[in-house]
């Protein structure tokens, strides 16, 4: 089974010392190992965020300001039998619906 997992960066996965400016978070990033692990059993990850967070993960990225267009065209270039958002943004349940994807929070992530 192949799985396309699209993430958000900033407040997503662990990738930053702090926040600018700061904030208190309440959430618990994902870790970058966890992706490393994951990629090693056959997952795919696309980055469909536009913030610097991102820069230097070394996965394909596709940004759009319509974060469902960036899904839909993330689904196109790597066909998947299962596809998956994770994302921390009040609202991307909805847009991943949208996209016809799933929908996770990383404080729900495994």
């Amino acid at each position: 089974m192949k799985i396309l997992i699209c993430l958000d960066c900033d407040g997503t996965l662990f990738t930053t010392e702090s926040l600018i400016p700061p904030v208190k978070v309440v959430q618990k990033p994902v870790p970058l190992s966890r992706l490393q692990e994951l990629e090693a059993a056959g997952v795919q990850f696309v980055l469909v965020s536009p913030s610097s967070a991102c820069d230097g993960l070394p996965y394909p990225r596709i940004t759009n300001p319509d974060r469902s267009k960036a899904l839909l065209e993330a689904a196109e270039r790597y066909p998947s039998d299962f596809y998956i958002y994770l994302s921390d943004n009040v609202g991307d349940d909805e847009v991943s619906q949208k996209a016809g994807f799933s929908y996770i929070h990383p404080d729900h992530f495994r």
